[in-house]
């Protein structure tokens, strides 16, 4: 009899251990994209960068994505105007005639995708929305080189009022699955 609670105690463990391992598993294999954010102040203004890279060599297209983010609501506010389209770097050589460049998303309105968009989930929560065109089906990788690729940016203005020199952004990605949890999907509707 004890042999036989032994042997069924076992194989209960065993199995659950591996559904779990399995689960975990699925998930580090799963994640085939690196997000990042790089914040940028403009005046009186803070622009937060997205950029995407692969992670292998066989990383699906990108494809509906919420990118969330959470900020310091006291003191940012997102613009009223928002590009997400456009950013812009210098040059390493600045005695060019023009040593600023444009940098472009590939994710808006082109390449299978509808114009970038950005969207208010409540104080101190707001994200850039990749959508895809309807019965796209070009898609694009994000570059798997440096920061990837530029996925878009995101705009706020700075709130002065009681603004001191240690006052931080605090711009991370969303923690939380309400108002707003950050979901990227593959261009075929895989998570």
């Amino acid at each position: 009899m004890n042999s036989r609670l032994t042997s069924t105690r076992f194989w209960k463990t065993f199995l659950l251990s591996t559904v779990l391992t399995l689960l975990i598993t699925g998930d580090v294999f799963a994640q085939v994209y690196q997000a990042t954010l790089r914040q940028r102040r403009y005046g009186d203004q803070l622009h937060v960068e997205v950029w995407m890279r692969s992670l292998s060599t066989s990383a699906p297209k990108l494809g509906e994505s919420s990118l969330v983010i959470q900020y310091n609501s006291s003191f940012l506010t997102p613009a009223a105007t928002q590009a997400p389209s456009t950013s812009d770097t210098i040059q390493y050589d600045v005695d060019q005639a023009t040593p600023p460049v444009t940098i472009t998303s590939g994710f808006d309105a082109a390449n299978g995708y509808q114009a970038l968009a950005t969207q208010n989930y409540g104080s101190g929560f707001y994200s850039l929305e990749v959508r895809k065109s309807v019965g796209g089906t070009t898609g694009l990788v994000p570059a798997s080189t440096g920061r990837g690729s530029f996925i878009g940016k995101m705009i706020f203005d700075i709130t002065t009022t009681g603004l001191q020199d240690n006052t931080l952004s605090l711009v991370q990605w969303s923690a939380s699955t309400l108002p707003g949890d950050v979901v990227i999907f593959d261009y075929n509707d895989t998570d």
